[in-house]
């Protein structure tokens, strides 16, 4: 007699697999029957693998060893890595699997010892698998259930990732469409379902969200970042006009009452999301709103990042040009010329922008800074738009040198 419980060398460079882990790994019936018949076998042994033959069987679907296994008294309960295989089949979409574990005893919202703390649902409904979410739903798996301050809920799961049909099945069970994560460790902590879609663009869970009352105007308590914030930071348009469509504030700032308040205006401004941009002003949001602190305004944003397109849609609807920022009273033409930016700088120009309005701090001009940085285009655009090139500054330096 060879003994049946020892290791065999899969794959080098990872602990040894005892003989019957290896062969449900590979879905060898005839072997696992084998191996199960000598009298001394251990059917939960991990080994030095660490990994028992049920929970591989689970993990890699299949399901004729499955059932093998578990006929032979395999513990449907058993932990590996932190999981029982009823959440390794969830997560890999195999329902036949986990029919199978839970016709054996298994427990249908056993919670991984892990963190973040999850279930089967959790698993199922994160990897889109509809089909196993629908059947652990048939089964009583508890659609929001209590996970502790780390764990993301299925609902969460799932419009975080934009499945759709998941989304439909979990509300239709009565899913919390409010329910945010709790703790504190995390980014997504109080992120409600809706500003995840928002913030990744999946319309359609959107939608669903919308329909079911999700609160459009929610604000997260760390920031004040809004369901459409989050999609005007990403420069997703067609979410941000479902948003504005059911009464989404499209002046709620970010950080409302604090320092710094930034406007979904300003955030798609800054980012260069010109359709965003657009569908915000024919929304009716405040063209020059102004930060707490500095002053700074959307076009003074996209100004200085040189985002061309956005100032024209912000100067169309009427956008102040001379509008100065207040540590240095620099406008958007000043930071436009400062960073070579032409385009721009043609548009403020055009616009009324005045050309020789100068900084506070030393009296440059917008040419002065051109000169200065050797933006060579600029200067001839601000030169024929009258820029007095006499014009000295406080330390008597001119554009002639």
């Amino acid at each position: 007699g060879a003994d049946p419980n020892c290791s065999q060398w899969e794959v080098p460079g990872t602990p040894p697999m005892p003989a019957l882990t290896l062969a449900a790994s590979c879905g060898n019936v005839g072997a696992c029957r084998a191996l199960l018949a000598h009298p001394s076998i251990r059917i939960d042994f991990g080994g030095e693998f660490g990994c028992a033959a049920l929970f591989i069987a689970c993990e890699n679907g299949h399901h004729p060893t499955v059932k093998v296994l578990l006929e032979a008294g395999a513990d449907a309960e058993r932990l590996v890595r932190g999981f029982p295989p009823l959440m390794t089949a969830s997560r890999d979409g195999y329902t036949r699997v986990c029919r199978m574990l839970l016709e054996a005893g298994a427990d249908v919202d056993r919670q991984s010892i892990s963190v973040p703390r999850s279930t089967a649902l959790c698993l199922a409904a994160q990897a889109g698998h509809a089909e196993t979410v629908a059947f652990l739903l048939g089964k009583g798996a508890r659609v929001d259930p209590a996970l502790g301050s780390d764990g993301l809920a299925p609902l969460w799961m799932a419009c975080e990732k934009g499945h759709t049909a998941v989304v439909a099945l979990l509300l239709g069970k009565g899913a919390d469409v409010h329910r945010q994560p709790a703790g504190t460790s995390s980014s997504a902590s109080g992120t409600s379902p809706l500003c995840i879609a928002s913030e990744r663009g999946h319309l359609e869970v959107v939608e669903i969200l919308l329909a079911e009352n999700a609160d459009v105007n929610y604000a997260k308590p760390q920031n004040g970042v809004t369901p459409l914030f989050m999609a005007c930071e990403n420069g997703h348009a067609a979410v941000a006009e479902l948003l504005l469509r059911n009464n989404a504030d499209v002046n709620q700032a970010k950080a409302a009452g604090k320092t710094p308040a930034f406007t979904p205006l300003h955030q798609a401004s800054r980012q260069n999301h010109a359709p965003v941009v657009k569908v915000l002003l024919e929304r009716g949001a405040n063209v020059d709103p102004r930060m707490s602190g500095e002053g700074e305004t959307p076009l003074f944003y996209a100004s200085w990042r040189g985002h061309a397109a956005v100032v024209q849609l912000l100067l169309a609807k009427g956008a102040a040009p001379n509008h100065t920022v207040s540590s240095r009273n620099v406008t958007p033409l000043f930071v436009a010329c400062q960073e070579g930016h032409t385009t721009v700088a043609r548009l403020l120009l055009g616009m009324g922008a005045a050309a020789d309005q100068a900084a506070s701090d030393d009296a440059w001009t917008p040419l002065l800074m051109a000169c200065r940085q050797g933006h060579k285009e600029v200067v001839k655009a601000l030169l024929a738009h009258g820029a007095n090139v006499n014009r000295a500054a406080y330390d008597g330096g001119t554009p002639l040198g």
